[in-house]
């Protein structure tokens, strides 16, 4: 029986450490994915900065059942709005990045985006940043980091816009 409270209070302690280890990290996360589209940097630039295409490519919230553009749709202070999230273009440089707040349930993330001219068209990248709260950094030790949790979003954004421009510019005929 003293065996036993030895290792029940070990484990204790091991559980109380690992919880102390994880807390004590740092909570900024960034996540960083590509795509190569195949178009030119202005048609990748005006698609992006329109929140009238949001809808088509956006996987933060697929079950998001409506969407509410602000005022603005286009540049400097444009917004979107769902399910208690929102979406604010804060700088807009034409035809080169787009910087945004992206505010949700789970905290604030700033997202970029930076197109630069490629061999086949557009190199379209993709950087969010933010600060992780006690759960998320659980989740990402476990799971081996937060581009683990996240990443596979990010990346079928990526596909996603890259998939809706190319259809939308093959329908187009002059």
């Amino acid at each position: 029986m003293k065996i036993l409270k030895y290792i029940l209070l070990l484990l204790v302690l091991a559980v109380i450490a690992l919880t102390v280890f994880i807390a004590t990290q740092s909570s900024d996360y960034k996540i960083s994915k590509s795509k190569e589209i195949e178009l030119p940097r202005h048609t990748v630039f005006n698609y992006l900065n329109d929140f009238k295409n949001f809808e088509q490519w956006q996987t933060f919230n697929e079950g998001a059942s409506s969407f509410k553009l602000d005022s603005l749709t286009k540049g400097i202070n444009a917004g979107i709005s769902w399910n208690n999230n929102h979406l604010k273009n804060d700088n807009v440089y034409a035809n080169d990045s787009l910087i945004q707040t992206l505010t949700r349930s789970e905290g604030t993330s700033h997202v970029k985006w930076t197109l630069n001219t490629s061999t086949k068209g557009t190199n379209l990248l993709l950087e969010v940043s933010g600060e992780m709260d006690f759960i998320t950094k659980f989740k990402s030790f476990f799971l081996g980091g937060i581009d683990k949790i996240n990443g596979a979003v990010y990346e079928k954004t990526l596909n996603n816009i890259n998939h809706h421009l190319i259809e939308e510019y093959s329908k187009f005929n002059i």
